[in-house]
């Protein structure tokens, strides 16, 4: 349970399974732990938790992606397993478990855990819960989320004044924005205006292009509230405009003039390279000191802008540029800035006969305290806005405010049963219209029948 969701490259994840007993119980082997960890974790769950010394904890780190991952926990749990009594997972996959019956309710398990989750942030609550939200399958313990940052110095340098003009906490347009970073990219004289993520991967459909159609008043399956199902009874949307637009816009920022009316956007601030980059790929032209900005998580934010970082407070964070308000979205709740939510939750294996003692543990991890002490582990935050406060440790507190922007407007991905099948679909036809292979039109009519068909099939 140490690293976020999917944050290091070619979805690589690090996150745990723990066994709770009684002290006279007895444990399977299991995995040794990749790197130092597992004891501050038991001493938190204690000391901030409040957990009780009768109660021993064991925590074990799988070390493979969460593809892998994923299989072998169905695996196990299909085969009856009893061990681990909880697993951590991200809140992306928890409905594939959810839906064959593979989790025990924490609601159900643990009730005082499931009310204090009711202050946690909606997507990552909503998307933790059962499809009509009675029923919590998934404690919330950490987010993660997106900024763009940005080289503090070399725009300050171009004459413009980030602090006194709000660049932390009031999200531009992506018109204006694309102009600015143009003109400090030209001022400078570096490689790149802005560095992103469009592989043919799972970043880019749950998280870059969910961002910029949201930002656009488009959305996958006509809102926010369809994100999390019913699948096969909710519409499928990608083929209307402002997802259309989206794309357009994004190979404007690329392919340069190609693209018929965007003119006021700025071509060509972001080299073709970024239809193969990922996070590290997309990160190193910004540490080389090539680019002026960049679509990362937070991170990159402690690698760049942290004290070891080269950087150092020259390293500036705004919010995601949005391209409609409210007034002008289609989709509801789907506009302005957006930042794609990453997180994990806890989630207990319905073969596990501890009860009892898996009760303590999610007591104690749903403290506030505890919450805290794992942000700051993990380099992650907590699911609950209340305790983001200076001094959290995850990023320099420079930062916080510019990350609240991404919380309070966090958009899920589509966290179902069959998003792992869709979002290959995704990624696979927004590369493509970026990269010019095919019309944006052309593109999202496409992923339109493959996703409606995906539906059908579920």
């Amino acid at each position: 349970m140490v690293d976020p969701d999917g944050r290091r490259g070619a979805d690589r994840d690090g996150h745990g399974h723990l066994d709770a007993r009684r002290s006279d119980g007895r444990l399977e082997r299991g995995e040794p732990p990749r790197r130092r960890g597992p004891s501050a974790i038991r001493d938190a769950l204690r000391e901030a938790g409040g957990l009780a010394d009768g109660i021993t904890v064991r925590i074990t780190e799988p070390t493979y992606d969460t593809v892998t991952r994923l299989s072998r926990l169905k695996q196990r749990l299909a085969g009856g397993e009893s061990r681990p009594d909880l697993f951590t997972i991200s809140y992306r996959d928890l409905p594939v478990l959810r839906d064959l019956g593979y989790l025990r309710p924490v609601s159900a398990l643990a009730p005082d855990a499931a009310r204090a989750a009711d202050s946690h942030l909606g997507p990552i609550r909503r998307a933790s819960e059962s499809v009509d939200g009675d029923t919590l399958f998934g404690l919330p313990l950490f987010v993660d989320l997106p900024t763009v940052m940005y080289r503090r110095d070399l725009a300050e340098a171009a004459g413009y004044s980030p602090g006194t003009d709000g660049w932390a906490t009031e999200p531009m347009s992506w018109r204006e924005w694309s102009q600015v970073i143009a003109d400090v990219r030209d001022h400078a004289g570096v490689d790149y205006g802005f560095t992103t993520q469009w592989d043919r991967y799972i970043g880019t459909a749950c998280c870059s292009f969910n961002e910029v159609l949201s930002s656009w008043g488009g959305a996958y399956f006509g809102g926010r509230e369809t994100l999390f199902g019913p699948v096969g009874q909710r519409p499928v949307t990608v083929d209307e405009a402002p997802v259309v637009e989206s794309l357009r816009m994004m190979q404007r920022f690329v392919d340069g003039t190609s693209v018929e009316g965007f003119e006021g956007y700025a071509p060509d601030i972001a080299p073709a390279a970024v239809l193969d980059w990922t996070e590290e790929p997309s990160r190193e032209p910004v540490a080389a000191g090539r680019a002026v900005a960049h679509r990362n998580w937070p991170y990159a934010l402690r690698r760049m802008g942290g004290p070891d970082g080269p950087f150092g407070r020259d390293l500036g964070a705004m919010p995601l540029p949005y391209a409609r308000a409210s007034s002008d979205a289609q989709a509801p709740a789907a506009d302005g800035t957006t930042a794609a939510l990453g997180g994990f939750v806890v989630a207990v294996n319905p073969h596990s006969d501890r009860h009892e003692a898996v009760r303590a543990v999610l007591d104690a991890m749903a403290e506030p305290a505890f919450l805290r002490f794992y942000a700051a582990f993990a380099g992650t935050f907590p699911p609950d806005l209340s305790l983001w406060a200076d001094g959290l440790g995850s990023v320099p507190d420079r930062y916080l405010p510019t990350l609240r922007v991404a919380a309070e407007n966090a958009v899920s991905q589509p966290a179902t049963r069959v998003w792992s099948r869709q979002a290959r679909a995704v990624a696979d036809r927004a590369n493509a219209a970026v990269a010019g292979e095919q019309s944006a039109a052309a593109a999202m009519a496409e992923l339109a029948e493959t996703l409606s068909t995906i539906e059908r099939e579920a």
